[in-house]
């Protein structure tokens, strides 16, 4: 079962090697700040993995990503250490999807959309 928690867009500009970003995440963070808030330690764990998709939306990559959240008892996992434990182990697995959709290339400017997901899901996708 994947289930859309929330969904958000916005627009990405490289110019001259600048990146300019302009997405409202704050609805996603929340999301994922109120589930780590029910961990009874280490929810600040929850930061480092959002932190990750901060730096991934404010460079200058645009391939698609997934970052994973699964939540414990003690503590916020990302995709390695869910992968170890197995899906079984967390009381729910988060999924934050970023998908770019170019719309303008002057060579010097690069345009994107930005949508962005949050889904819970059952468990994570086989890896490859």
């Amino acid at each position: 079962m994947n289930k859309t928690v929330d969904e958000v867009q916005g627009q990405l500009i490289i110019r001259g090697g600048e990146v300019s970003l302009n997405i409202n995440m704050s609805s996603i963070w929340t999301a994922l700040i109120k589930e780590a808030a029910k961990c009874e330690s280490y929810a600040s764990d929850v930061l480092i993995d959002i932190d990750t998709v901060r730096m991934k939306l404010k460079s200058d990559n645009t391939d698609d990503f997934t970052q994973y959240f699964g939540f414990r008892t003690n503590g916020v996992d990302h995709e390695e250490f869910i992968r170890n434990r197995g899906s079984d182990a967390y009381r729910k697995i988060m999924a934050v999807h970023v998908a770019y959709e170019k719309y303008g290339d002057t060579g010097y400017e690069k345009c994107y959309f930005i949508s962005v997901d949050l889904s819970e899901i059952d468990r994570l996708p086989k890896a490859v």
